[in-house]
C-alpha cells in the first residue's frame, strides 16, 4: 500500500488523470461483459429448460394417446359379444361343477384368434394377448406358448385387475415367447364383465412391447445424447433407450442421489455437475398411470454457443479498451497541458517573480482557475502594495500600536506566513491572511482616532485572531459573542488586541493540547463589560495580584498595565481590568467601560 501511493505521489498530474481513468474502463468493460455473459448464460439455460419441458410435455401427450388406444383395445377385446357368451358358457359350467371339455378350449382358441387378428397386427403395439378365469390361464395367443399369467404377472396384479373395471397396467417385465425369444412388455389386463348377468367371467390381458413406448420419445429427442426414461411410482425404470437401464433403480442410472432425485420430482427440473459436464435433467409426470418422464441433456453443446458469444464479447471488449486508452491520452493531455503551464508560473513566483501571469488561452474549468490565479496574484500584489504605502504613511500610528503592546514582530511574522503561503502555492490561505492584515490595520488606523465603536474594535480582533489562527492553528481556536446591543458604544482602541495576545502567547502556546479563546460583550447593571477568556496554563494567583502594575518593558512581558491606564484615563474610576486566574485550568480578563456613544 505504501508502494502505490509513494508511486502515485510522484507520477505526473496527467499519468494519474490517464491511469485513473483506465481504471475505470476497464472495470467498467470488465463488468459488462460479466453481466452480460451472466445474462447470456441465464438466457441460454432458460431456454435450455424451456425447450426440455416442451419436449417432455409433447412426449407425454403422445404417450397419453398410445396408452388410452392400447386401453382402447383392451376395452374392444372383453366386451366382445362372442367372447362374452363364450366365457359366460365356461363359468356356468364350473359352477355346476361340469368338466371342461376340449372343444370348449378349442372354440376359445378359435374365438380369440379371430378377435385379436385385426388387433395384434405390425401396425399396432401389441404383441401378444392371454384370457385369464379363476388365476388360471385359458388362452394364451401369438406365440406365448404355455403362459402363466398367474405365474408370470403375480396374484396382487390379478386381483387389482379384478377389483376394478378399466385398464390396469403392469411394470415392465421380460415375457417368453414358445420360440424362445424374449421382449420387455407391459400388461394391460380388463375385467370381463357379462352385459346381460353382470358376472366376472374372467380377465383378458394384452402385452405392449416396450421398444414401441420408447419410440415416442426416440422419435422426439432433438439431440443423439440426449436420454429419456419413464419411472413408475416407485422410481424404477420401465423404459429406456439403454435397454440394461430397465428394472433398475432411478438414483442408480441418472447418478444422481436420493435427495437430489426427490428435488427434481419437486422443483421438476435442475442441474447436476457430473465429471465437469453439466447436465440439465428435467421431470413430466405422467400421471393417469403414476409414472414419471426423465430427460438427460448435457448443457456442453448448449453452452458452446455462449462460449462463442463470450469470445466475441471479449475481442470487442479489448477494442474498446484500446479506444478508451486512446482516448484516456488524449483527454488527459489537453486537461493537464494548461496546468502544467500553470504549475510553472507558480514555481517562479515562488522563486519571487511575482509579475509573471499565467496564459489565459484555454476555456472552461481550468480556463477559471488559471484567471482566479492571475486575479489572485494581482489582488495579492495590490495587497502587499497597499500595506507597505499604508505603513509608510502611518508611522504615527505605528507609534501608537507599540504604545498599545502590538508586538512590532506580528507585522512580520504575517508577512512571513503570507510569503510562505505564496511558496508553498497555498493562495487561499495567503489571500484570507492579507484580506485579514488589511482589515487588521485599516481599521487600527482609523485616521488617526484613538477611540472607535465596539462593532470595528470586534473587526480589529477577529482579524488578529484570524492571522493568529493561520498560524498557531494546532493550538488555537476562538469563539466571539457579542451583545449587538452594545456594539455602537465607544471604546479606546486596540484595548482587547494586546489582552488577547497575552492569552495567545501565555496561555495557550504553552498549553499541551489545543486550547480556546473566548470573547464576550455584554451590559451589567450600567457598565459595559468585555471578557478574554482561555482555557490555557492559568497564573498564580501572586501574579494575578501584581501583573496590571507591570510596566511594559518588564521581563515578565504581560504588559496589561498600559491597557489599565488609558482606561482609567478615559473613564476613571468606572474604566480598569479585572483578571481572575486558576492555575492549570483558565485566565479571564474582564475590561469594564462607561457606555458612551461616539
Amino acid at each position: 500500500m505504501r508502494n502505490i501511493k509513494y508511486f502515485l505521489e510522484k507520477i505526473s498530474f496527467g499519468n494519474k488523470i490517464f491511469i485513473f481513468n483506465a481504471i475505470i474502463f476497464i472495470i467498467a468493460l470488465f463488468l459488462l461483459a460479466f453481466f452480460a455473459n451472466s445474462v447470456s448464460t441465464s438466457a441460454i439455460m432458460a431456454k435450455a429448460k424451456n425447450s426440455s419441458s416442451r419436449e417432455l410435455k409433447l412426449i407425454e401427450r403422445n404417450l397419453k394417446s398410445m396408452t388410452e388406444s392400447i386401453e382402447d383395445y383392451s376395452r374392444m377385446i372383453s366386451s366382445e359379444n362372442r367372447l362374452q357368451q363364450t366365457l359366460y358358457s365356461i363359468y356356468v359350467n364350473k359352477k355346476n361343477n361340469v368338466e371342461e371339455n376340449e372343444l370348449e378350449t378349442m372354440k376359445l382358441n378359435s374365438l380369440m384368434s379371430s378377435i385379436v387378428s385385426n388387433i395384434i397386427a405390425p401396425s399396432t403395439q401389441l404383441v401378444g394377448s392371454s384370457i385369464v378365469i379363476d388365476d388360471e390361464t385359458v388362452y394364451s395367443g401369438y406365440n406365448l406358448g404355455k403362459f402363466d399369467a398367474y405365474q408370470v404377472l403375480g396374484a396382487d396384479y390379478l386381483k387389482a385387475v379384478s377389483a376394478v373395471n378399466k385398464p390396469v397396467w403392469s411394470g415392465v417385465f421380460p415375457l417368453v415367447y414358445d420360440t424362445g425369444t424374449v421382449k420387455n412388455v407391459y400388461a394391460v389386463g380388463k375385467v370381463i364383465i357379462d352385459k346381460d348377468t353382470g358376472v366376472n367371467t374372467g380377465t383378458a390381458i394384452i402385452f405392449v412391447d416396450e421398444v414401441n413406448i420408447s419410440k415416442i420419445y426416440l422419435e422426439n429427442r432433438a439431440n443423439d445424447d440426449d436420454r429419456f426414461y419413464i419411472l413408475d411410482s416407485y422410481g424404477m425404470v420401465i423404459s429406456s433407450d439403454e435397454k440394461s437401464s430397465l428394472y433398475r433403480p432411478a438414483v442408480e442410472i441418472t447418478q444422481i442421489s436420493n435427495n437430489e432425485y426427490d428435488r427434481l420430482l419437486e422443483t421438476g427440473s435442475m442441474i447436476v455437475t457430473n465429471d465437469k459436464t453439466q447436465f440439465l435433467y428435467s421431470v413430466q409426470e405422467y400421471e393417469d398411470l403414476g409414472w414419471s418422464i426423465v430427460s438427460i441433456i448435457s448443457l456442453d453443446e448448449i453452452l458452446q454457443e455462449n462460449k462463442n458469444i463470450s469470445k466475441v464479447l471479449i475481442a470487442v471488449t479489448l477494442v474498446c479498451l484500446l479506444m478508451a486508452f486512446a482516448l484516456s491520452y488524449f483527454i488527459s493531455n489537453r486537461l493537464v497541458n494548461p496546468i502544467i503551464r500553470l504549475t510553472k508560473t507558480t514555481q517562479k513566483i515562488i522563486k519571487g517573480d511575482m509579475s509573471v501571469r499565467a496564459k489565459t488561452d484555454v476555456g472552461g474549468e481550468v480556463g477559471i482557475l488559471t484567471k482566479g490565479f492571475n486575479d489572485l496574484m494581482d489582488r495579492i500584489e495590490s495587497l502587499i502594495e497597499e500595506v507597505r504605502l499604508e505603513h509608510e504613511k502611518q508611522r504615527e500610528t505605528e507609534f501608537k500600536l507599540i504604545q498599545s503592546q502590538i508586538s512590532p514582530h506580528f507585522l512580520y511574522n504575517t508577512l512571513e506566513t503570507i510569503n510562505s503561503f505564496i511558496t508553498l502555492g497555498m493562495m487561499e490561505n495567503a489571500t484570507k491572511t492579507v484580506s485579514s492584515l488589511s482589515q487588521f490595520y485599516r481599521i487600527s488606523l482609523s485616521k488617526g482616532d484613538d477611540v472607535i465603536s465596539i462593532h470595528n474594535e470586534m473587526k480589529i480582533i477577529k482579524s488578529y485572531l484570524n492571522i493568529q489562527k493561520f498560524r498557531y492553528n494546532d493550538f488555537l481556536d476562538f469563539e466571539i459573542n457579542i451583545d449587538k446591543k452594545i456594539l455602537g458604544y465607544s471604546i479606546p482602541k486596540l484595548t482587547l488586541q494586546p489582552i488577547v495576545e497575552n492569552a495567545i502567547y501565555h496561555g495557550l502556546k504553552n498549553k499541551k493540547e489545543k486550547g480556546k479563546l473566548e470573547i464576550k460583550g455584554y451590559f451589567i447593571d450600567e457598565e459595559i463589560v468585555l471578557e478574554v477568556a482561555d482555557n490555557g496554563i492559568g497564573m498564580p494567583q501572586e501574579l494575578v495580584s501584581t501583573v496590571l502594575g507591570y510596566e511594559e518593558s518588564s521581563s515578565k512581558g504581560y504588559g496589561l498595565s498600559n491597557v489599565n491606564n488609558r482606561l482609567k484615563l478615559l473613564y476613571g474610576s468606572k474604566g480598569r481590568l479585572e483578571i481572575k486566574s486558576v492555575l492549570n485550568e483558565y485566565t479571564k480578563v474582564y475590561v469594564h467601560i462607561m457606555p458612551t456613544v461616539l
